[in-house]
């Protein structure tokens, strides 16, 4: 009976993969200069993608009709609606324009920048926004890559093989190459990463980081963001006394999903 169900599962599966769509295409700036990681979601799902280094991005969706949306930090979010069947291949290139601030009026005390009042609402509602980010799950893309642009002779007292590090004859290139998808996990004071694939400087089993990159909140006091860089973490610019040890100003504004964004 175990072995029927199973064999009917993997069928019911495969049909499903089978009837999906296809949504894909490439993200650029307004000069036509590609946008790499940049955030493709369906609005009011959880389905999302993250584009590659070449703004090039892809999504299966289920037969239907969608709104997906493309955003990038610095850029205005676009969003195009989208009805999609049975084993189509859609192709959307999105082009995000630049976000330009505005400066508009704010009544505030005497000589006192904007920021300073805007801050003060947000550090208020700090533990309201705590609670919020006490419970979350998200997906992980980490590319961290380590170049050189200039060799020493030595590092140490070792003479260094600029042949066996793989570098050019200038002493340049890419010491260090890696690539690894995971999702976080965060319960209350509980914190959990799962590993789901790992690239290592071309080696399909590298081992990847299982604890980094740490999931940072500035809704605490402090920052906590290594152990080995500072115990007791940093204080965060939403700290409740936070105007004793920062200084902010307002840059401007932008709207953003009908809210007012501001930097």
């Amino acid at each position: 009976m175990k072995k029927v169900l199973t064999s009917f599962l993997l069928c019911l599966l495969a049909h499903v993969s089978m009837i999906a769509g296809t949504l894909k295409g490439k993200i650029t700036d307004s000069k036509g200069e590609a946008l790499p990681f940049a955030t493709v979601f369906v609005q009011g799902t959880t389905i999302g993608s993250s584009a590659n280094a070449e703004g090039m991005y892809q999504l299966s969706l289920q037969p239907g009709t969608y709104t997906v949306s493309c955003q990038y930090i610095g850029f205005h979010q676009a969003s195009f609606p989208i009805i999609i069947a049975d084993n189509e291949v859609i192709v959307h290139d999105f082009k995000l324009q630049e976000q330009q601030l505005q400066m508009k009026e704010h009544i505030v005390k005497a000589s006192e920048d904007p920021a300073r009042y805007i801050m003060r609402k947000v550090i208020g509602r700090r533990k309201f926004h705590l609670n919020q980010v006490k419970a979350f799950q998200t997906d992980i893309y980490l590319k961290a890559v380590l170049k050189t642009r200039q060799t020493p002779a030595k590092v140490l007292g070792q003479k260094v093989d600029d042949g066996e590090m793989g570098l050019d004859t200038n002493g340049k290139g890419i010491l260090y190459l890696l690539e690894e998808v995971a999702t976080y996990y965060a319960q209350d004071n509980k914190e959990r990463t799962v590993i789901h694939s790992v690239r290592e400087s071309g080696d399909p089993a590298g081992v990847g980081t299982s604890q980094f990159p740490d999931v940072i909140s500035f809704y605490q006091n402090n920052v906590q963001i290594s152990n080995r860089i500072n115990p007791r973490g940093f204080i965060s610019p939403l700290n409740d006394f936070a105007f004793n040890f920062y200084s902010f100003k307002l840059e401007g504004d932008f709207k953003e999903g009908g809210y007012t964004i501001y930097k």
